[in-house]
């Protein structure tokens, strides 16, 4: 498995833990949600885009250190 596929499934995870079970239908106020829940668990913000970017795999490189401990919290 790769660092991405790991990324992507934790964030899946954090979805699927909050009710979400259909990740295709999902809305920006649905992202905008798991943000604010990261945040209540975690003290760390994380934009809604930035969650669907990382949900989607749409990034090059390892997010923030900051940004991988909030979801794997």
């Amino acid at each position: 498995m790769t660092e991405q596929e790991i990324v992507k499934k934790s964030v899946s995870e954090i979805f699927k833990k909050n009710g979400y079970n259909e990740l295709s239908r999902l809305t920006q106020r649905d992202y905008d949600h798991i943000s604010q829940q990261i945040e209540t668990v975690t003290a760390t913000l994380i934009s809604g885009t930035t969650i669907r970017r990382l949900l989607n795999g749409d990034f090059s490189r390892l997010p923030q250190i900051a940004t991988l401990n909030a979801i794997s919290g």
